[in-house]
């Protein structure tokens, strides 16, 4: 069985759990948690000032590594972008390039379309950040969050090679007409993203389209659904 479940920013001790997520202690080897942007876990950088946290991070991941069951993440736009791609290795897995984090925690890549369970899922993380003013570049905020015009162009050539389809769409932001129904005004650093996931949303045909990003467990639609704290089973929409 396959499940989402949105934004993590590190809680992995309060998020991994029966109770947050009920069922949890019965995945086994066979089963896969998708969280949707956000994870958080590899984030603090080098420096004498963050040896507690560093400390920390290693044993949440050491607690992820003994589920038996796989992670797998998209990125969301609070990453250290740095030391994710500096500590992680590349590999081929689900059809697709993912980078290993740990034994059975793996970071999806933008752009690429996987299959897993025989079930096609085309992955996009990445976001603006509305706090960035609030962060310092390279503690607390990292340039490649947004992805580049590139990405989108890989993104959406990936998207056409697949016949304009996939099982599942997986991102972390939304298009601009699920921000504005919302109730929000789509940030303009991040207009050139959320028009290409609207170019998605038309052109793209899908089962169902899942997002992290907004801190809200809604559906807006019958095929697309935000996600926070909420863990959704795939195939049960």
């Amino acid at each position: 069985m396959i499940h989402v479940t949105g934004d993590i920013h590190g809680a992995v001790f309060e998020r991994f759990t029966p109770e947050a997520m009920p069922g949890e202690d019965t995945w086994g080897a066979d089963d896969k948690l998708i969280v949707l942007g956000d994870f958080g876990l590899v984030f603090y950088p080098d420096g004498e000032q963050f040896r507690y946290e560093r400390l920390l991070e290693q044993k949440k991941l050491e607690y992820l590594e003994a589920k038996p069951y796989e992670i797998l993440f998209i990125d969301g736009n609070h990453e250290n972008f740095d030391r994710l791609f500096a500590e992680t290795t590349e590999e081929e897995r689900y059809g697709g390039t993912v980078r290993r984090v740990g034994r059975n925690v793996f970071w999806l890549q933008r752009g690429q379309i996987y299959t897993i369970e025989g079930r096609t899922f085309f992955c996009m993380g990445g976001a603006y950040s509305i706090d960035k003013d609030f962060r310092r570049e390279g503690i607390s905020w990292w340039a490649r969050e947004s992805p580049t015009e590139k990405e989108m162009e890989n993104a959406s050539e990936n998207l056409i090679a697949a016949g304009r389809k996939a099982d599942y769409i997986l991102t972390h932001n939304c298009p601009q007409v699920f921000i504005q129904l919302m109730g929000y005004a789509s940030n303009p650093n991040d207009i050139a993203l959320t028009s290409f996931f609207n170019w998605i949303w038309y052109e793209i045909e899908f089962g169902h389209w899942y997002f992290g990003h907004w801190h809200i467990d809604r559906d807006l639609h019958p095929k697309v659904t935000a996600l926070y704290e909420s863990v959704k089973a795939l195939g049960e929409e």
